[in-house]
């Protein structure tokens, strides 16, 4: 599920995992380093709040809707396979364990608080292009 919810966090920027915590996607603008002589793409930076028991308030019905379509299952079944894949994530960090979540970061828990540390610090599928002043 880590994939799928990733994708809809790219789209949507914002994703609530009840008992864990939220997370957020801001965009970043272009930016030229005229030193270095280069412009760094448009990028995205990914930010985790963890507030377990706010993260778990309301039902997200734009996600739960979107999960039904995109996996072509039920809105009931998508409700229970996102409620069991939240309660997994909360049960593996809660025995001190590491959560991977391919292509974004690490979850973990310590000291009773839910810690998110990112892949990397920008998200994007652009590179820096050179920028020499003719």
């Amino acid at each position: 599920m880590f994939d799928i919810l990733a994708k809809y966090l790219l789209e949507f920027k914002h994703l609530k995992l009840p008992k864990i915590g939220v997370f957020d996607v801001s965009a970043r603008e272009a930016n030229a380093d005229q030193a270095a002589g280069t412009i760094a793409p448009p990028s995205w930076v990914l930010e985790f709040i963890s507030n377990r028991e706010e993260a778990g308030g309301s039902e997200n019905e734009l996600l739960y809707n979107w999960l039904a379509t995109s996996q072509s299952i039920s809105k009931d079944e998508a409700i229970a396979a996102f409620k069991n894949f939240s309660a997994d994530i909360e049960a593996r960090l809660a025995k001190g364990e590491k959560v991977e979540w391919p292509g974004l970061g690490v979850l973990e828990q310590i000291d009773d608080q839910n810690i998110f540390v990112p892949t990397t610090e920008n998200l994007s599928p652009f590179t820096n292009v050179s920028a020499k002043k003719l």
